[in-house]
């Protein structure tokens, strides 16, 4: 709120409820690995996804589908499962 972000378009992990009580699983599937594709296609369909930027082999989907992807202060992983993809910025690169 402080940000003022839109909060329907905040795709984080939440716990499911019931009653107020907080149960032990999420309420949608976990914005985790190909989860966050999975989730962000949920909301955008076959809209484009501008930018995305990841750290781990975890984001590699998402930086796969996004116009702009970048790595910030990636683990090797990474650079090695996006050796070959077009466009991939790296912000540690000299």
């Amino acid at each position: 709120r402080r940000l003022r972000l839109d909060e329907h378009r905040v795709f984080a992990m939440r716990p499911a409820m019931r009653g107020g009580v907080v149960l032990p699983e999420l309420s949608a599937t976990p914005t985790y690995g190909p989860g966050k594709v999975t989730r962000l296609t949920e909301h955008l369909g076959d809209a484009p996804l501008l930018a995305a930027f990841g750290d781990n082999t975890w984001d590699a989907a998402m930086l796969e589908r996004a116009a702009y992807p970048v790595m910030v202060a990636p683990k090797p992983g990474l650079r090695e499962r996006l050796v070959g993809v077009d466009g991939v910025f790296d912000l540690e690169a000299p």
